[in-house]
């Protein structure tokens, strides 16, 4: 895990040439930018390398990715382990979805029974009322950065009112 800015750790790994283990290709390579999870990737890896399951350090990597995976270190299980069911974007200087074929301004997320965080967009004559709510889950969009944006208001605004 590597800190990726404003308290936000992600999984990462290195990556090393096959023919010769010393050699490194790359550094902190960040694997929360497709859907690949870093746990699939280790456990083909151990299929391959370590059938037996000899290699503890490996054993213990893929079960600590597993429970990363789906433990409450997912944006939906921090909301809801705090109790938090809705959160207004409205308000945020940045909040407009842009998304394939769905560009609006969001104006509240609301974390669903299944989840998955369900994004409301402002409705909008040429908009389609079946992409609203917005499955920012399923569709594997980010909206850690519109709450980021939203507690960075925040505490700016909290910090000038505090020098009143």
């Amino acid at each position: 895990m590597e800190e990726v800015g404003m308290h936000m750790y992600l999984p990462h790994c290195d990556v090393y040439d096959t023919e010769n283990p010393d050699k490194l290709l790359c550094k902190g390579d960040q694997f929360d930018a497709t859907s690949c999870k870093l746990s699939e990737l280790l456990t083909i890896l151990q299929t391959l390398l370590d059938s037996n399951k000899q290699n503890s350090e490996l054993s213990d990597a893929i079960e600590r990715c597993k429970e990363f995976e789906s433990g409450a270190g997912t944006l939906p299980g921090l909301l809801r382990k705090y109790g938090i069911g809705v959160v207004n974007l409205s308000t945020n200087g940045w909040h407009r979805v842009n998304y394939q074929n769905i560009h609006a301004e969001s104006m509240f997320m609301v974390l669903g029974d299944n989840n998955h965080i369900n994004v409301y967009l402002e409705p909008e004559p040429w908009f389609k009322a079946e992409n609203n709510p917005f499955d920012a889950t399923k569709k594997c969009f980010d909206v850690t950065d519109f709450i980021k944006e939203g507690l960075s208001r925040a505490k700016n605004k909290l910090k000038q009112l505090n020098k009143s």
